[in-house]
């Protein structure tokens, strides 16, 4: 969990194009939730 924190904000943070930084970031958040049980998995 902390290596996939750590990965997603180092990958966010080279990223130039600020849409797809953001992108990196929510989906990390959104499979952390998911691992964490505190929301329900998507198709």
């Amino acid at each position: 969990m902390i290596a996939q924190l750590i990965g997603a904000l180092s990958l966010a943070r080279i990223e130039l194009d600020v849409k797809h930084s953001d992108a990196i970031l929510t989906a990390s958040r959104k499979q952390l939730k998911q691992r964490l049980g505190l929301e329900a998995p998507q198709p």
